[in-house]
């Protein structure tokens, strides 16, 4: 693709945390990753964003992070997703050091395939094959939501950062990251912009979803998740856990009438 010209500037936290002061010049290439397909889907309920993370995390190839808002959620996130046939693991701010350390080092290594994390999880992640980045949670900011986005595909192969969000996700967020979520432009000219780099003249990066592109995969997809395999059968009783962290019991025949 066409490398896209963003200007010199950059918002000053980014440069910051790059040891730099705040009127160096950074280069085009340090903000822009054109192989980043970014899109925003909108579900109505917490519930529906939890089982389109689920689903996707599961269906995607390749390695992921998975951002979510609380260590409950983390976990039964992660539990579901062992319990379909994925190697996935946590990480949240209540784990000791060592059980941190040592998952960090397992999924670097390729020995878990999802990470699913909560803000407890920063710096350090240098994984190169990250093929998708999923935001179960608002990100604090913008240039937080472009810090951890740009995890996936260090490898300079096509990679998803996805952003799931209720219908009107602008309530709350800071003005930068509310144009990004609401904006009906190109989603990189968005971000670009938000970040504080001159996206004058910026077009279309034709891949993310304001943009049309669908992108290729880059590998046989997986098999998709059958959420039927989530349940607990026992005899003719089946248990069914909820997204409220609850569960309840049925007759076989009653949940088959269904």
């Amino acid at each position: 693709m066409e490398s896209r010209k963003t200007g010199a500037g950059a918002p000053g936290g980014l440069v910051a945390a790059a040891g730099a002061g705040a009127g160096a010049a950074v280069l085009d290439a340090g903000l822009y990753r054109p192989n980043l397909r970014f899109r925003v889907l909108r579900f109505a309920g917490p519930e529906a964003r939890y089982l389109a993370a689920l689903r996707m995390a599961h269906d995607t190839p390749g390695a992921g992070i998975i951002h979510v808002d609380s260590m409950e959620t983390a976990e039964r996130l992660c539990r579901q997703l062992r319990d379909a046939g994925d190697s996935a693991c946590t990480y949240h701010g209540k784990l000791p050091p060592a059980t941190r350390r040592l998952r960090l080092r397992q999924f670097r290594q390729g020995a878990r395939r999802v990470m699913v994390a909560t803000p407890a999880f920063g710096g350090g992640m240098d994984r190169h094959d990250i093929r998708f980045v999923i935001h179960l949670r608002l990100p604090a900011s913008l240039p937080a939501y472009y810090r951890e986005s740009c995890r996936a595909g260090r490898d300079g192969l096509p990679a998803q950062c996805t952003l799931l969000a209720p219908p009107h996700s602008g309530c709350g967020a800071t003005a930068p990251l509310a144009a990004y979520l609401q904006g009906g432009a190109c989603r990189w000219r968005l971000l670009l912009a938000g970040l504080g780099a001159d996206a004058d003249g910026w077009d279309s990066c034709g891949q993310c979803d304001h943009c049309g592109g669908a992108g290729q995969a880059l590998m046989p997809p997986r098999p998709p998740l059958d959420l039927a395999a989530l349940l607990t059968v026992a005899g003719e009783r089946i248990v069914i856990d909820f997204h409220e962290d609850s569960s309840k019991t049925f007759m076989a025949e009653f949940v088959q009438a269904r």
